[in-house]
């Protein structure tokens, strides 16, 4: 098809969709005209040129917090819009119809809704399946910009096509705290180094985050003013709440920070609702529907209103950040998808290779999510084990695992593939081994499960050894395993050590300290009100594989350790299993039994881990 064939087919597609201009229903006090143009920028030039048409049927509309419903206007035959805002700030932006792409700004900020804008469009081919990549809580900073960049390159150095990158929320850290100028700087840094040119080889587009309230934390600031609040996002990163169109798939963001007493809280707030029910009425039924967001859904009046105007749409999946986790729920009838931190390796809570925590990949079908993979940008190909299950980024196990393993196990995984070239995986323990069976192959990863007896292995810390063969390479990752199988290493300690942990959260009735089942220490609440532990363990109680149990003496009112050390021997080391900054909350471990958190410290395991 020639060139000027496709763009009369595309202006037939768009065509279908043109309505005459569609304004508040409500009148708007202090009303102000805001107009412009969406045209076919033939030359993809980001201006209007001579010749260069006005494309009819394209969806313009605002995020204005001081609009009292969502404004909506569909171009006419010239092109031309029309939106009446209130006299206040406003951010335009143009819903680009499915196979057109912005070709320069495709939003424009006007402090009193009166400055409209012209967007321009250029026919954009546009196939399933398509990837994107998700990536969430970035959290850049000048320190940090650098090894933001190693995950830019990893993205853009796929071995596939990326069609889009959406990044949920939590760009910088942290404007909550900051002045305008402070946080105008983050922003900058963050537009340099991510929308200037293409660095992650795809188009980028954002979501607003709680560390993008400006001044939120800093007294005798009205977050209403000029560049506070929200505002300074809009200026320089354009609407919290705005939808686009790719190859047929609406992609919603919505704002998921609510300010409530100079405090975020999670969940929607009423006017994101509002917006997107509004435009959810304008689809056809059965359209395909991603969300994007930062701090999740919690269950609320504008969530279910949400759902509500879903119901005859095909939501393909919802994805959001805020957690800094893994995880994986329904909602709506799709995967409701937390997609780990791009930042995970600069904020302290380093997950554990091979569990991926960097990015989300999607793939994407016409008939909606065929596939999606956790990816680790720090690593060529990325292991996931699924079993024995792993603590994820706050430590902590699913499904009652002790966190050990115990005789024979079987050990189940995912690497990613997405070239199609992996063709052995091994797994092993020590001198256990084992060639894996690929359970599984999808355009983006294989499952593999193995089968390892470690009856043999005496107590304590090993590593698991992952090994995969690729187009004649091989790739190994490894993470520490822990195994009790009763059968205790000989092992005599000739100095004593030195355990330290911080308190944290309510005192309870008090926490006992058992080392190897001998009481260490108790605290009264009185006691615990210096909350950071510094206690001597005496050299004949130690083993190779140590068990510190911190329990609650009666009620426990969320009491918690973290930053759990032992020095001995003037080495520090701690639970190879996660990391000493993670706070871990005493829970039951039997019905009506006392609340409790067990480490596990091995003063023999000298892997990665160790320090």
């Amino acid at each position: 098809m020639s060139r000027a064939a496709r763009d009369r087919s595309l202006f037939a597609t768009i065509a279908v969709l043109a309505l005459t201009v569609v304004l508040a229903a409500a009148p708007v006090a202090n009303a102000a005209l805001c107009a412009g143009v969406v045209y076919l920028d033939e030359n993809a030039n980001g201006q209007r040129d001579e010749g260069e048409v006005g494309m009819e049927g394209c969806t313009v509309s605002a995020d204005c917090p001081a609009a009292p419903q969502p404004v909506f206007a569909v171009s006419g035959a010239d092109g031309g819009y029309e939106l009446q805002l209130p006299d206040a700030p406003a951010v335009i932006f143009v819903v680009n119809p499915s196979e057109t792409w912005p070709t320069g700004d495709w939003w424009h900020y006007t402090a009193d809704g009166s400055e409209g804008a012209d967007f321009g469009l250029r026919a954009d081919e546009q196939r399933t399946p398509f990837n994107v990549v998700h990536g969430t809580d970035m959290h850049i900073t000048p320190a940090t910009v650098d090894r933001y960049g190693l995950y830019q390159k990893h993205v853009a150095e796929l071995p596939i096509d990326v069609s889009l990158v959406i990044h949920t929320g939590d760009l910088v850290l942290d404007t909550n705290r900051s002045s305008s100028e402070q946080a105008r700087a983050l922003f900058e840094l963050y537009i340099e180094s991510t929308m200037t040119g293409e660095p992650l080889g795809a188009p980028v587009r954002n979501v607003m985050g709680n560390h993008e309230v400006v001044g939120l934390r800093l007294e005798g600031v009205p977050l209403d003013a000029p560049e506070q609040g929200k505002d300074l996002y809009r200026r320089m990163l354009g609407p919290t709440t705005y939808a686009f169109v790719y190859a047929g798939y609406h992609i919603i963001a919505l704002d998921a920070t609510r300010i409530v007493d100079r405090n975020y809280k999670s969940g929607l707030t009423d006017a994101s609702a509002d917006w997107a029910v509004a435009y959810l009425q304008r689809l056809e039924e059965g359209a395909h529907i991603v969300l994007a967001l930062h701090e999740g859904f919690w269950g609320e009046g504008p969530e279910q209103r949400l759902l509500a105007a879903l119901a005859d749409k095909r939501l393909a999946i919802s994805i959001y950040g805020h957690a800094h986790a893994r995880r994986n729920y329904p909602w709506g009838g799709a995967p409701y998808v937390i997609g780990g931190a791009v930042s995970y390796a600069w904020l302290g809570l380093v997950p554990f290779p091979p569990q991926p925590y960097g990015y989300h990949l999607m793939r994407f079908g016409a008939d909606g999510l065929e596939d999606r993979i956790y990816l680790d940008w720090a690593e060529e190909r990325s292991f996931d084990i699924v079993s024995p299950p792993q603590p994820g980024t706050y430590g902590v196990y699913a499904g009652g695992f002790p966190g050990y393993v115990s005789g024979e196990i079987e050990v189940q995984g995912v690497i990613s593939d997405l070239d199609d070239t992996v063709e052995e995986i091994t797994v092993a323990v020590e001198d256990v081994r084992a060639t894996a069976s690929i359970t599984e192959r999808t355009p983006l990863k294989k499952r593999f499960t193995a089968p390892l007896d470690l009856s043999g292995l005496s107590d304590g810390i090993r590593e698991i050894i992952f090994t995969a063969q690729h187009g004649g390479e091989e790739c190994v990752e490894a993470q520490p395993i822990m195994v009790i199988n009763g059968t205790p290493e000989a092992f005599e300690a000739t100095q004593p050590a030195t355990l330290t942990f911080r308190i944290v959260g309510g005192p309870g009735g008090g926490l006992q300290v058992l080392f190897n089942d001998v009481s260490l220490a108790e605290f009264s609440p009185e006691d615990m009100t210096q909350r950071q532990a510094e206690l001597e363990v005496p050299a004949d109680i130690l083993k190779r594989l140590n068990v510190i149990t911190f329990k609650a003496m009666g009620a426990a009112d969320g009491l918690a350790v973290t930053q759990v050390w032992m020095t001995h021997e003037d080495r520090r080391w701690r639970d190879a299993r996660y990391s000493p900054a993670v706070t871990q909350i005493l829970r039951p471990v039997e019905e009506d039994g006392p609340a409790q958190f067990v480490a596990y410290i091995d003063l023999q395991y000298d892997g990665t881990f160790s320090q």
